[in-house]
């Protein structure tokens, strides 16, 4: 590793009307090299392209890695809605110069972060299978390699809360709810006799 650096973690929120973000974050994509890009669209694209992308994309979040006062990482929280409930696929890119310093690791953190305060669950990222630090990044937050058709790409879930814990937290809060209105309702009759 190259020298471990601590990021100044800016977040943007699209929806709130902040048209400025679309062009900084094409301007972090321009200067991706071959090898980066591929890793992060899954493809080779050209300066077209990613104008089409930064121009079209509704991420839900953005959050943009600065060093030394210079955009150097980016991740992007595209959410998704489904019979599940609302979920999420994080994308992550990191300028060459500063690939292997941590800054994608803060940013997967942070986008993690913001998945949960925007209660977006499950959550993907889908990878090539030769980007090893970024299949070493995501086995360490806790995904899980999803079984593939695609021999092109990999995909990996991470859900923050597992799904019997879900149920039994969604039982917790209606038990209580009950408790709670039987509660107001014998409570204060017996209050009212006594």
């Amino acid at each position: 590793m190259a020298g471990t650096v601590a990021p100044d973690l800016r977040y943007v929120l699209p929806a709130d009307g902040n048209r400025g973000w679309r062009s900084r974050l094409l301007a972090h994509l321009r200067r991706l090299g071959p090898a980066s890009r591929r890793n992060r669209f899954l493809a080779v694209l050209a300066d077209d392209g990613l104008r089409r992308h930064a121009e079209g994309a509704r991420p839900e979040v953005v959050i943009f890695a600065v060093v030394d006062g210079r955009l150097r990482g980016c991740a992007e929280v595209h959410a998704t809605a489904g019979s599940q409930g609302r979920s999420a696929e994080i994308a992550l890119s990191v300028e060459d110069s500063h690939q292997n310093r941590g800054i994608g690791q803060a940013l997967l953190k942070a986008a993690l972060k913001q998945c949960r305060h925007h209660h977006l669950d499950p959550v993907w990222v889908a990878y090539l299978p030769g980007n090893l630090p970024l299949r070493h990044l995501i086995d360490e937050a806790g995904f899980v390699e999803m079984p593939s058709v695609d021999p092109l790409y990999r995909e990996a879930r991470y859900r923050s809360v597992p799904p019997v814990l879900r149920i039994w937290r969604a039982c917790v809060l209606v038990a209580g709810w009950m408790f709670e209105g039987l509660w107001t309702l014998f409570g204060g009759a017996c209050k009212a006799r006594g």
